[in-house]
C-alpha cells in the first residue's frame, strides 16, 4: 500500500477545504511545494488531539485519520 500525504486542519470558520487546495495549488504553481506532497485528502477536525504534555497527539491523530477513511 503506498502512502499519500493527508493533511488534518482544525476547523475555522474562515477555512475550508476548497480554500486550502487552492493555497496548495498555488504552493505548486509559484515552485514552493513539491506536487507529490499535496495530499489527496484533507480532513476538517474540531480540535486537534492532545496529550497530557500540550503537544500533539499523532498516535490518536492517525488513528482517528484511518477510521474516518
Amino acid at each position: 500500500m503506498v502512502q499519500r500525504p493527508l493533511a488534518v486542519v482544525e476547523a475555522h470558520p474562515a477555512v475550508t477545504e476548497a480554500l486550502l487546495r487552492r493555497a496548495l495549488n498555488e504552493a505548486v504553481d509559484q515552485g514552493r511545494l513539491a506536487k507529490y506532497w499535496v495530499p489527496d485528502r484533507i480532513q476538517l477536525i474540531e480540535t486537534m488531539p492532545m496529550t497530557s504534555a500540550g503537544k500533539i497527539n499523532k498516535v490518536l491523530l492517525r488513528n482517528l485519520a484511518t477510521s474516518e477513511f
